[in-house]
């Protein structure tokens, strides 16, 4: 944990080595007060669980291997995300953001509820995997649930030439939320 001006850094990964993997959650003041703990269950995965009006929030924030990586280190992270998650079962309301890498594509007529109507190109095997996930958790990707003004807001990645764009960070949320986000977009830029 680290204090940055009035922020607070929680956070986990590893100092050796090829830096492929970290996660954490930068807490305003508010945020910071309502925390109730956290775990940094692995250089991929960190929970938080905060008190709300409504009840516990737990955030889960990930870092998915890529299409690079093993079966077997996609299949761990996977089992460990599922442990993470029924371990949070008593928990109101969900919000697992992720770095995927996972494209979810835009069929979400065959996606048994996991998608919303705005999701952006094709699916690739990484997203089937996040689908088969949030179905079997009863999550939804809440960023392919509203249209937006600008096109830009959709997706999370441009090819070098600029022509290409794919949705490949994700929020998912409790379906039994979902009618209490009321935006879901993404950010260009590192700032």
């Amino acid at each position: 944990m680290q204090i940055l001006n009035d922020y607070k850094f929680i956070g986990q990964g590893t100092e050796e080595g090829r830096h492929r993997s970290g996660v954490g959650l930068l807490l305003g003041a508010t945020a910071q007060k309502a925390l109730e703990g956290y775990n940094p269950v692995s250089d991929r995965i960190i929970s938080a669980r905060f008190s709300t009006l409504i009840g516990c929030l737990t955030v889960i924030q990930v870092y998915a291997p890529t299409a690079e990586s093993s079966a077997e280190e996609i299949d761990s992270f996977y089992n460990l995300l599922q442990a993470t998650v029924s371990g949070s079962k008593n928990t109101e309301f969900f919000i697992i953001m992720t770095d995927f890498s996972a494209k979810v594509g835009a069929d979400w007529a065959n996606a048994s509820g996991a998608l919303g109507k705005f999701g952006v190109g094709d699916i690739n095997p990484a997203g089937e995997r996040l689908i088969q996930f949030a179905n079997s958790n009863n999550l939804v990707v809440s960023n392919t649930c509203f249209k937006q003004v600008k096109p830009n807001r959709l997706w999370t990645w441009e090819s070098p030439d600029g022509h290409t764009h794919s949705m490949i960070d994700h929020i998912l949320v409790s379906h039994s939320w979902k009618t209490s986000i009321t935006n879901s977009q993404v950010y260009p830029g590192a700032d």
